[in-house]
């Protein structure tokens, strides 16, 4: 049985066994299907009310999370899209990370301003319990565990990450001949730190200013 455990819940077969204390929640959402297989999930929770997240970079991208968040969500059943200008952030990290030759740690550092991002959110909603995340362990550079404990240091929220162990052919065989593919990220270095040691992270991403960065969040709400 492919299981996924986690604070407050456990992700099984499509179902949220022990499942998370009723509320509110945001959930980091590309559209991509780890995150469009979590949100049909959630969406199917009546006791959970699931914000998605989408953290902005082009209109490739927010076109294919919008089609595919219109192609789980229960029919008649309103969803709340908040979307960040989180490709302008980003993109000023990028460039004073490569002006001080770290240009490995994007990665980290454009989780880390989505987390930033998030709390900011969460905190204009108001009520929200927690971030919700479609990180699967290992998957990506960004998703080991000494990255995840830097990324998540930049919580203001308790995280969920209801897939993090998850069996990945669960979603793929749920999921990929329903969405729309989302593009490669136009970001990614050649080179990513995979293994980032806390204190000297926190140091780089302070030294290029990520909370600075962080305080120009600005965010759209659209009703689908």
């Amino acid at each position: 049985m492919s299981r996924s455990e986690y604070p407050g819940g456990v992700l099984t077969h499509g179902k949220l066994l022990y499942p998370l204390p009723p509320g509110r929640y945001l959930l980091l959402y590309s559209g991509g299907l780890d995150s469009t297989y979590l949100l049909k999930t959630l969406l199917e929770d009546d006791n959970i009310e699931v914000v998605p997240l989408h953290a902005y970079i082009s209109r490739v991208t927010l076109h294919a999370a919008i089609e595919n968040l219109k192609r789980v969500k229960p029919r008649g059943k309103q969803v709340k899209l908040c979307i960040t200008n989180h490709g302008d952030l980003l993109r000023l990290a990028v460039r004073r990370l490569r002006k001080s030759r770290l240009v490995e740690y994007t990665c980290i550092a454009c989780k880390a301003l989505m987390m930033m991002e998030a709390s900011i959110v969460a905190e204009k909603l108001g009520g929200v319990n927690g971030i919700i995340t479609g990180e699967s362990l290992g998957q990506v550079a960004s998703q080991t565990l000494p990255n995840m404990v830097v990324v998540h240091s930049y919580s203001k929220l308790p995280i969920y990450t209801p897939l993090l162990a998850a069996d990945k052919h669960e979603a793929s065989n749920i999921m990929a001949h329903l969405l729309e593919k989302t593009p490669s990220c136009r970001f990614l270095p050649p080179r990513r730190v995979t293994r980032a040691d806390y204190v000297l992270t926190r140091m780089i991403l302070d030294e290029i200013g990520i909370e600075e960065l962080a305080s120009l969040t600005l965010v759209e709400i659209v009703t689908l």
